[in-house]
């Protein structure tokens, strides 16, 4: 499973807490057999992506989890908010939140619309968006 985001521009995109200066989005993939009580799960992380008001490359975030028959396919994105710089060199969240997106047993491509803030994801192996 991968998930792709286009180029964007975080200041406008992103909500953000106001000490944030930049973010790191997360993934979250399983397949999940409920007849046999097992699940494949793995995640992916971006690199740090600054707060700015210019734009931003796409990038794109790497599951390994694959549809299988009879299983249920979840995605769960997340967003940790860093400050930089900090004072001991290591970059800790002050802020995380997550969101389940869809549970069900193919997903061609999502779309996430709140308010005029969009991010559209396509978890499409073969053609991102």
């Amino acid at each position: 499973m991968r998930v792709y985001f286009l180029p964007f521009i975080p200041s406008k995109q992103i909500v953000s807490p106001a000490n944030a200066t930049h973010c790191r989005i997360i993934a979250v993939g399983a397949s999940l057999n409920f007849n046999h009580y097992n699940a494949t799960i793995d995640s992916d992380t971006s690199s740090l992506i600054p707060l700015i008001d210019a734009q931003v490359p796409s990038l794109s975030l790497n599951l390994q989890v694959s549809p299988r028959d009879g299983h249920a396919m979840m995605l769960v994105l997340g967003i940790s908010y860093i400050h930089l710089p900090t004072f001991n060199g290591e970059a800790l969240p002050p802020c995380q939140a997550a969101q389940i997106l869809r549970v069900e047993s193919n997903s061609p491509c999502l779309s996430i619309k709140k308010g005029d803030k969009m991010l559209t994801m396509n978890i499409d192996e073969e053609t991102p968006l």
